[in-house]
């Protein structure tokens, strides 16, 4: 990479670097979850949050900093395949020792610790600073083992997007709990769509993770990982994508049916049916657009997260 200025090569390669798409979609997430079905019944039942706006912002960042780690750690560990599957990988391009790349992670998790453990001190929640550490080591076991070993490595991390929601349940207990004594019908609604919109985002997620794997199928090969493209071979993958995605409709059809059916809703549902329905038909007519299918499946996801603003 250039010393002097940054083409427009560089600049791509930085923004795949800490995926930016990514993280913008994490932020996003968080904040419509919260605004969409937390703040309505709190107002209304003049409850307050446990979180302050900016303690939530901090907690937001805190989920960005592991989702970093773990994106970079992968990176790290997949060095050797992305020289084949994508060359233009910022560490594949730059020529980064050992030991810069480990004081970076180790910065890093230091500022991590200290966001979760005032963001705890603060909310009285000491008893779930835990979830950080915990969730750096499964990212690196992934990174390490997980990964190279079929289907386990793509549900883990399809379960730790998936468990976002219950991250922003957990700041908001006590919150919940005078929600659930005021209003236990208007708890379980909100409880119900969450993890109705938490299975949402596990089942397009993992098809997207069995996606990325046929992507990679070539340099996985080569450097013995054990993907379950690899395993099963892409054309039996194309069944179990098709499966998770038929499974993301029905979950969307459920979804909208415990809420008000108004037009809005059924726009997004019908809208995210067809691209449901879309991605089975272009994984079984053009399977080797995996780099589309792939984008396909991150716009769907964007999809859903919008729908978020409509409830």
């Amino acid at each position: 990479m250039s010393r002097h200025q940054l083409t427009p090569r560089d600049v791509t390669t930085i923004i795949s670097f800490v995926r930016l798409p990514n993280l913008l979609l994490i932020v996003l997430f968080m904040w419509l979850i919260r605004w969409s079905q937390l703040e309505g019944a709190f107002v209304t039942h003049g409850i307050s949050f446990c979180l302050s706006n900016a303690q939530f912002n901090f907690l937001v960042f805190d989920v960005l900093i592991v989702t970093l780690i773990g994106y970079w750690i992968n990176d790290w560990y997949d060095r050797e395949i992305d020289k084949i599957n994508r060359p233009n990988r910022l560490l594949v391009r730059l020529d980064l020792q050992q030991n810069a790349f480990y004081l970076l992670i180790l910065a890093m998790l230091c500022f991590g610790s200290a966001l979760t453990l005032n963001i705890a001190v603060e909310t009285d929640n000491l008893r779930y600073v835990w979830i950080f550490p915990i969730s750096i080591v499964l990212l690196m076991v992934y990174a390490k083992w997980w990964k190279r070993s079929g289907f386990i490595g793509n549900v883990l991390v399809s379960v730790m997007i998936a468990i976002l929601p219950g991250l922003i349940l957990i700041s908001e207990l006590p919150s919940l709990h005078q929600l659930a004594s005021i209003s236990h019908e208007e708890f379980n609604n909100i409880i119900r769509a969450i993890c109705t919109y938490a299975a949402l985002m596990f089942f397009s997620n993992l098809s997207r993770e069995i996606v990325k794997d046929n992507e990679d199928l070539k340099g996985d090969k080569l450097n013995g990982v054990r993907s379950l493209a690899v395993l099963i071979g892409p054309k039996n993958t194309r069944f179990i994508t098709s499966s998770l995605l038929l499974l993301s409709i029905a979950v969307e059809l459920y979804f909208i049916g415990n809420l008000s059916l108004n037009a809005s809703n059924s726009v997004f549902a019908g809208v995210i049916t067809i691209m449901c329905l879309s991605l089975i038909l272009i994984s079984f007519f053009a399977p080797k657009s995996h780099s589309l299918q792939s984008t396909l499946h991150k716009v769907l996801m964007l999809t859903g997260v919008l729908q978020l603003l409509v409830l």
